[in-house]
């Protein structure tokens, strides 16, 4: 039964690492826009006891480069690239 609920990859997000991201993601944003900018997403990494090295740290800064705040889709593809790495 375990390696059924097993993601095929290990960059896919199965559907309850979703919800679980989600709701995270979800006491943090804004209510206004649904977003979060690189000061939430640095207190959810503390929330979630994630230290991310200095190589994750540049590709997460460079994405709020391009946008000051991220969806929840962006926020998904940071943990993607956390399990890369």
């Amino acid at each position: 039964m375990q390696a059924k609920d097993k993601p095929q990859s290990n960059t896919k997000i199965n559907a309850l690492d979703k919800k679980y991201f989600r709701e995270i993601f979800m006491l943090h944003a804004d209510p206004a826009d649904q977003k979060i900018d690189y000061e939430k997403l640095k207190e959810i990494f503390v929330m979630v006891d994630f230290k991310p090295n200095d190589k994750q740290t540049e590709e997460f800064k460079a994405m709020f480069e391009k946008s000051s705040k991220i969806n929840f889709n962006e926020f998904l593809q940071i943990f993607s690239l956390k399990s890369n790495n």
